[in-house]
């Protein structure tokens, strides 16, 4: 005798039927009286001290399910007259089926359910609960997350807040095969603490008004949860128009603002509706009449106006001229005492007054014009300045400083007999005249007298003809000159010859005898009096 069985599949989801077939056992004689099987060798459901002989199906075939997952012996037991025989076959039971995660609240919470989630005033509790969750085999755990971060894994979880918003709260539930799904609510936490508007402020209100006149109205609000920076006012002038489109016709923006100027146009009863809000946009509102009076008209006199303006005009012009002549006879005074004649003071007042722009109310000192940078001198003393300019021109000034101021310091050079007549003849020459015989005299005496000749050229005659004529020692440093040599004129002395040359400094040209023998001499300018080195 021997037991033999197959299965559909070695494999099944959980719940799920699966077929056995016994034909393969051998049976031809009919030695087989029974055929037994038991699905799930763990469990002894007849309790007789052998989990493998429960009787959970007879015959040939059979089926069956479980209900729970994991590793199922199924056992056919096959008896006759002859005895009996066991076979065994394993099958896996699969769960497969994700359990449903569900959030339910206490039903002692004070929380308002929404779609999708709760609404809750702040600082109240709501208690959340996943007792509702099912699988089809059994939850094993449920874990919780607020606003994406872990809350723990229990079957009820209980949240708090103080401040308002909306936060997210999660649901993972999980089953014994680690099948999982996940769900969201939302809570809103809210603030349903209604703002008061200030009754004495509310009683204070103006009921009167005039016409196109500014009218201010000044309120305040409390509110338990929010703060007086939070609170917003809204007045609303027609109660009959919805401006903002909200729904709700008297609380149209119109005027905003705890302080308000209004300005009423219609003349009679205008209706004012004041509303204030909190950051929860709860409300309160208080409604008040003004009654609006027509303006009165205040005709303007333009003519009492405009005589009051002609007589203003007049009088500054009265204080002005005085101003004026005031200062005038002040600036007159200031000029005649540096010197001016009265006559000379008024014309150049005058000519102040045409060449600058004076300003309104101008000072003495700028009628005069004494606060430019000029000096204001009279006309004599201009014509004296420019006599005096023109005999310097003439003569040079009397403080001009020698081109060689060291040269008196210089020693005296000793000049010879010969030197001295041939500085006579050149002078002679140069000014047309005979020379003069030399005087005997000590050479001391002769270079005292050379000098003292060209000192008395320079200060009584523009063009002198001084020569100093150097002897063994350096010539002074003076400004080199080229000098031509210009052709003898007839009558000449054939021992001296006339040298053409340029003045450095004033640009005269001008001829000098020059003895024979002689290379060089220091000349005076007939022009401009500056020494001259003329060089054969």
């Amino acid at each position: 005798m021997q037991a033999s069985f197959s299965a559909e599949n070695q494999s099944v989801v959980l719940n799920t039927a699966l077929n056995f077939d016994a034909s393969s056992s051998p049976n031809n004689l009919q030695q087989i009286a029974q055929f037994v099987w038991d699905f799930d060798a763990s469990i002894d459901s007849d309790n007789d001290g052998d989990a493998t002989n429960d009787i959970d199906a007879t015959g040939v075939n059979a089926s069956s399910s479980w209900a729970t997952p994991g590793e199922k012996t199924v056992t056919l037991t096959v008896s006759g007259a002859l005895g009996f025989d066991r076979s065994q076959v394993n099958i896996t039971v699969l769960d497969a089926t994700k359990p449903v995660a569900r959030i339910t609240g206490s039903a002692g919470s004070s929380a308002t359910p929404f779609s999708g989630g709760w609404r809750i005033e702040h600082g109240q509790t709501i208690t959340l609960s996943c007792a509702t969750s099912t699988d089809n085999h059994q939850v094993s755990a449920c874990s919780w997350s607020l606003d994406g971060n872990p809350f723990g894994q229990q079957t009820t979880a209980s949240f708090n807040w103080s401040e308002t918003g909306t936060h997210e709260v999660g649901l993972t539930v999980l089953d014994a095969s680690g099948n999982s799904q996940s769900t969201l609510v939302q809570i809103l936490v809210t603030d349903s603490t209604l703002p008061v508007l200030n009754l004495a402020m509310r009683q204070a209100f103006a009921n009167q008004a005039t016409e196109g006149e500014v009218t201010t109205f000044a309120i305040a609000a409390s509110d338990e949860y929010d703060a007086n920076a939070d609170l917003r006012f809204h007045w609303d002038l027609n109660s009959l128009v919805d401006e903002d489109q909200n729904g709700n016709p008297l609380d149209d923006p119109d005027y905003i603002g705890p302080r308000v100027d209004i300005v009423f146009d219609a003349v009679g009863t205008n209706t004012v509706i004041v509303t204030v809000f909190d950051a929860a946009n709860n409300t309160d509102s208080h409604t008040f009449s003004v009654v609006v009076a027509e303006a009165q008209v205040v005709e303007t006199n333009y003519a009492i106006f405009a005589v009051v303006i002609f007589f203003g005009l007049v009088t500054m012009s009265i204080a002005l001229l005085g101003y004026r002549r005031w200062q005038g006879s002040i600036a007159l005074i200031l000029l005649t005492d540096r010197g001016l004649p009265v006559s000379e003071a008024m014309a150049h007042m005058k000519m102040v007054k045409q060449t600058q722009r004076l300003p309104l109310f101008a000072k003495a000192i700028q009628l005069s014009g004494l606060d430019a940078a000029e000096g204001v001198v009279s006309q004599q003393e201009q014509e004296i300045a420019r006599k005096e300019a023109e005999l310097q021109s003439i003569y040079g000034s009397e403080n001009e400083i020698e081109m060689a101021p060291q040269a008196q310091f210089a020693p005296r050079m000793q000049l010879s007999e010969a030197s001295s007549q041939a500085a006579n003849e050149a002078a002679a020459l140069f000014f047309d005249d005979e020379p003069k015989a030399p005087t005997p005299q000590s050479v001391p005496e002769e270079i005292d007298d050379l000098m003292q000749m060209t000192s008395i050229e320079r200060t009584t005659k523009p063009s002198a003809s001084g020569i100093d004529l150097p002897a063994s020692s350096e010539p002074p440093i003076t400004e080199e000159k080229k000098v031509e040599h210009a052709e003898e004129p007839h009558g000449t002395d054939e021992n001296v010859n006339l040298l053409k040359g340029t003045c450095t400094n004033c640009s005269l040209q001008f001829q000098v005898p020059m003895p024979v023998g002689v290379m060089e001499a220091i000349v005076i300018c007939p022009s401009c009096s500056s020494e001259q080195l003329f060089q054969r």
